[in-house]
């Protein structure tokens, strides 16, 4: 008997508004939090008949370990047999010449990426795996920036791009409860060492704001 997955993610076509069975096209780092979305959203489309991709972009940050996660990603993908698109960016070289951070760079470029993707199969909706340790993080990040009202409302359900939408169905879902769903699920995930690197605005609010 299969086992029952302790979380759930919003309906992505309802946050969408797009018809159901629209195609989706998953963000996938390989970490935990997009190893659960896509599992999560598998068995939505083996439900619902919904055509479900999968894309990575290599950052080109972690040399050896990028190229790894990468790999995982694709063999992930490959293992429920769904289309996989992977593309890499300089984000360094990108960063050392507008003179904005890696973060702010690596933001961009992810999105410019999947758009393409998008744009090129037809795809209308994005699915990322922001949660509520996510949300809560970019609250605390504007309040430090000074950001207004709508910095204050946090990361949005679902937001129009160029091409399309993107969704984030796992934004009630905190991070402890993914990492726990995971490990009795059998999910392996890939795990980003710079996610620890407090140099980083978001890093430092995660590991030392948010648990004071």
């Amino acid at each position: 008997m299969p086992k029952k997955t302790m979380i759930s993610m919003a309906n992505p076509h309802t946050l969408a508004q797009v018809p159901s069975k629209s195609p989706i096209l998953v963000a996938f780092s390989g970490g935990a939090d997009s190893r659960a979305l896509l599992e999560l959203l598998v068995e939505y489309s083996r439900s619902t008949g919904t055509p479900l991709s999968v894309a990575h972009l290599n950052h080109g940050i972690r040399g050896e370990d990028a190229d790894k996660d990468e790999e995982f990603c694709r063999m992930v993908a490959e293992s429920h047999g769904l289309p996989f698109y992977s593309g890499k960016a300089d984000i360094p070289r990108l960063s050392k010449e507008s003179g904005e951070s890696l973060e702010c760079v690596g933001r961009r470029e992810r999105y410019a990426f999947f758009e393409r993707i998008m744009r090129e199969h037809q795809i209308p909706v994005l699915a990322t795996a922001h949660n509520a340790d996510d949300n809560l993080e970019t609250v605390l990040f504007h309040m430090i920036r000074g950001g207004g009202m709508s910095g204050m409302c946090g990361i949005p359900p679902v937001r129009e791009l160029a091409y399309g939408k993107v969704v984030r169905p796992l934004l009630q879902v905190s991070k402890k409860e993914i990492l726990l769903c995971c490990r009795k699920m059998g999910w392996e995930f890939r795990t980003d060492s710079t996610n620890l690197d407090v140099s980083y605005t978001r890093n430092r609010i995660r590991t030392c704001i948010v648990p004071e």
